[in-house]
Parts: C-alpha cells; sequence; structure tokens
C-alpha cells in the first residue's frame, strides 16, 4: 500500500487502535501513553511504546504525545519520543 495515501493511512491507524484495544484487554494503552507523560515517566512509556502504542499518537484535541511532553516541560519522556520517532520503522 501506499501510506502517502490519506486513506490508507486512517485505515492503518483504525486496524492499529483496534489491534491495540484487542490485545490490552480492555486497557486503553493509548490513554496510559498520555498519563505517561504527563508524569514524566519515561520507563513506563517506553513500555507502552514497545506493547504498540504509536509515538506519534494524537489525544482527542489533536495534540501528540510529544507536543503535550515540550508543552509541559516534560523533559525525559520528550527526549524518549524524539528518539522513538527518529528510529526507522
Amino acid at each position: 500500500g501506499n501510506l502517502r495515501d490519506p486513506a490508507e493511512k486512517q485505515a492503518l491507524k483504525l486496524y492499529q487502535d483496534s489491534y491495540m484495544n484487542l490485545e490490552g484487554n480492555g486497557r486503553h494503552f493509548t490513554k496510559e501513553a498520555f498519563q505517561a507523560v504527563m508524569r514524566d515517566d519515561a520507563d513506563e512509556l517506553r513500555t507502552l511504546l514497545d506493547r504498540g502504542v504509536r509515538a506519534d499518537a494524537t489525544n482527542a484535541g489533536g495534540h501528540s504525545l510529544l507536543q503535550l511532553a515540550e508543552e509541559r516541560g516534560k523533559a525525559q519522556v520528550a527526549q524518549l519520543l524524539r528518539e522513538a520517532m527518529a528510529k526507522p520503522v
């Protein structure tokens, strides 16, 4: 597929979100990632990223994990997110 196509990108995101919900047995890992950002808990965020949370995940307001980390001065998680987003997939 062509992930530059917005429709394919959205379909992939929907699939990944659905998969995360199934794998999490009811846990909402993306929400937990935003909570980890607010606590500046890099260890927990790393665990969630390893479980499949996307480093470029956004909340309902359209803010990414990295945007929130930078706006709130959460240096440890901001650095972790920058590193995670720099890695090739």
